[in-house]
Order: structure tokens, then sequence, then C-alpha cells
């Protein structure tokens, strides 16, 4: 399956927020290596986007499978170049929040920045999943990566459980249906 420009820009934009989430208290070994794969799952959703949009719509998941090729799979670039992480870590040097008054309310101001470069409801949606996945790759939440996400949520007009409710009822259908065998 081979993603649109478009998708591969969002992808972009997502790993920077699902990097940006996970630093906020030091990203973990499980983080980093979850933000080294995430590209690969948002590839799938995307690869299944035709599909969910119709699901949601019809409720008959062969007729939304039917717009799709299958099976649905985890896209890994192996290798993949990630100037973008490398910009956005030489953004926050630059910015130095370490010497600001208020250090918080700054990175809050990046995220939403961050978060505004992505103004469809799909794109918001995979990249309220993807940024909860790296961040609980871990096992554990900590309240800021929560806050970080909270944010991103709230800038989209999104709660992450209504992002998650509406994942577990449209894309997980069409998930599962779509890496069965024909």
């Amino acid at each position: 399956m081979n993603t649109s420009k478009h998708q591969e820009d969002m992808i972009k934009k997502i790993e920077v927020l699902t990097f940006l989430v996970a630093m906020t208290d030091n990203v973990s070994q499980e983080e980093a290596e979850k933000i080294e794969y995430i590209a690969g799952n948002i590839r799938m959703y995307y690869q299944a986007q035709p599909a969910v949009e119709e699901y949601e719509k019809s409720q008959d998941v062969e007729k939304a499978i039917s717009l799709v090729d299958l099976p649905l799979t985890v896209s890994i670039n192996m290798f993949e170049p990630k100037d973008h992480l490398e910009a956005m870590y030489k953004e926050l040097e630059a910015m130095n929040m370490n010497k600001s008054e208020s250090p918080l309310d700054d990175f809050e101001v990046l995220l939403k920045m961050k978060a505004s470069e992505i103004s469809n409801d799909y794109d918001r949606k995979v990249a309220m999943i993807a940024v909860e996945d790296v961040y609980r790759a871990d096992g554990e939440a900590s309240g800021v990566e929560r806050w970080a996400h909270l944010v991103l949520g709230k800038e989209w007009g999104m709660s992450i459980i209504a992002v998650n409710r509406w994942a577990n009822e449209n894309l997980m259908p069409i998930l599962e249906r779509g890496n069965k065998a024909e």
C-alpha cells in the first residue's frame, strides 16, 4: 500500500507530536523504540481510512472492507530518515526552556503550534492514538505526558476518551477484519 504525499507529511507531523509528548518526562527506551516504529502503525491506519469512513456510515464491515486492499499491514520503512525529529530537537534546544520563567507555558504554546499543522479530523484521531501508544509504551503514563495529550485534544476539540471509543467502535473492527485471511 502506497501512502500519499499528504499522508507521509502527516506521519512526520504526528511523529513530532509523539516525540514532544514522550519527552515531557524524558523519553524512555520503550518510548524511543515505539517512536521508531509508530509510522508503520500510522500507515496501516491510513490504509484502512476509506473502510473506516464507510464503516462509520453503514456499520457494514464487509461493504467497508471491500474499499481497501487486503491484508491491512503495518508498513515499516527500515532506516527511514528522521530528520523531522532532529529538526524538532534543535528547535527545542533553541527555545532554551531551561532559562524560561514559565517552561510549561512555552511548551504548551509549542504543542499547540505543532497541533495546528494538523487540520483533518481523521489525521487528528490518528495522532491522538499514536501519541497515547508512544507514551504508554513504557507501561507508565506520567501526569505531564497525560497533560500534553490533553492539550492536543483540547486544541482539536476532542477528548482522549472519545477518540479511544471511536477507535474501538470504528477503527478496530476494520483492522481486525482487514487482517483476517480472505
